[in-house]
């Protein structure tokens, strides 16, 4: 059984009043006496009384919703973190009352069409831009549109702008710290998607952290995005004459392809080699051995990039709204003191033949 909704054309019927004065009573105004003020409020509380969230748009010129256009293609798309990402922004958002609307795109030039339809239809009233590129399009339009956004990641150029982003630079120099102290001096970085940020900052934590000891080698190796790139460039530094005994990989996925391809070869990780990604994927977790990672609280993550979102809405300069948060080290089964150096785990790779 369907139940009638309760609008203030419901309340004037029941009360005897006109829509007008019980509009008028339920915004408080003092044209209306003060005991059919408390009289309608009452009545309004007591049959569940919600205004309409259309009728309050038109007026304000505001529809109290957030837009966030999500990558659907192949090794680009955004399951990693998405459903607690979006919790967090959903339970922040409505707090306040607003709602998060969402689409999605296949390529880039789709990803600026969806923003700038829901920018010009007035769909939305700000944007969450997440995994954030060096040279972000979606940045520079909704920039020139006046449109609100906060972005999970940063853009060259972008200091004027608001974001959330988690200290990735920090994390990789932690980890390489932790891998040399732990015995480690030859190591191949498997970097992410060049066209990214988040490559450009988990570049820089490997590079300042090998680059401050004399005595490490290193290779950096651009774009290795999937498995099957990350096996065949750890299969490529296995089969060298100077083979690394530490892989720090950008992605969890190019971890899993490191690890199968050591399995291939009779090695065994977290002792003949050290294998660590980002990203805390939950294939990861049940590899064997579990892969070394990072996890980052994506639901708070989502959480805080609303809050700074309304912030904004209600008149902080974006600009003063950028914050770092922490990811968490999860040293597990793939990583361990070394064993060899390069020249003798070349020995034994030879000796697995």
């Amino acid at each position: 059984m369907q139940h009638k909704r309760i609008t203030i054309a419901v309340l004037a019927e029941r009360l005897g009043l006109s829509k007008g004065s019980v509009s008028k009573a339920l915004k408080d105004s003092k044209e209306i006496a003060f005991d059919t003020r408390v009289k309608v409020k009452a009545l309004a509380t007591e049959l569940g009384y919600q205004p309409s969230a259309i009728a309050q748009a038109i007026r304000s010129g505001s529809m109290r919703s957030v837009g966030l256009v999500l990558r659907t293609d192949g090794v680009h798309n955004h399951k990693p973190f998405l459903s607690s990402f979006l919790d967090g922004i959903s339970r922040r958002l409505g707090k306040d009352g607003y709602t998060l609307t969402l689409a999605t795109a296949s390529t880039e030039d789709e990803m600026l069409k969806a923003h700038a339809n829901l920018a010009a239809t007035k769909s939305v009233d700000a944007f969450v831009l997440p995994r954030t590129m060096l040279c972000d399009k979606r940045a520079h339009l909704l920039n020139k549109l006046h449109i609100p956004f906060v972005m999970y990641g940063r853009t060259d150029g972008g200091d004027q702008y608001a974001w959330y982003d988690i200290n990735q630079e920090g994390y990789f120099s932690s980890i390489v710290d932790q891998l040399i102290d732990l015995g480690h001096r030859e190591f191949l970085y498997l970097g992410g998607d060049s066209t990214y940020y988040y490559e450009k900052v988990r570049r820089k934590g490997f590079l300042t952290a090998v680059e401050a000891h004399s005595n490490v080698r290193f290779e950096c190796i651009d774009d290795i995005i999937d498995v099957k790139e990350g096996r065949s460039a750890a299969f490529a530094s296995w089969s060298s004459p100077t083979p690394a005994t530490a892989i720090v990989c950008a992605l969890d996925r190019a971890a899993l392809g490191a690890l199968h391809c050591a399995q291939s070869l009779g090695l065994k990780a977290g002792a003949d080699i050290s294998i660590i990604g980002y990203d805390g994927i939950p294939e990861g977790e049940y590899s064997q051995p579990p892969l070394s990672t990072c996890v980052v609280d994506n639901f708070q993550s989502g959480y805080q990039i609303a809050e700074m979102l309304l912030q904004q809405l209600s008149g902080k300069p974006a600009s003063s709204l950028q914050q770092l948060g922490e990811a968490k080290v999860l040293l597990r089964g793939t990583t361990g003191p070394a064993q060899h150096n390069s020249v003798t785990l070349a020995q034994h790779l030879i000796k697995k033949k």
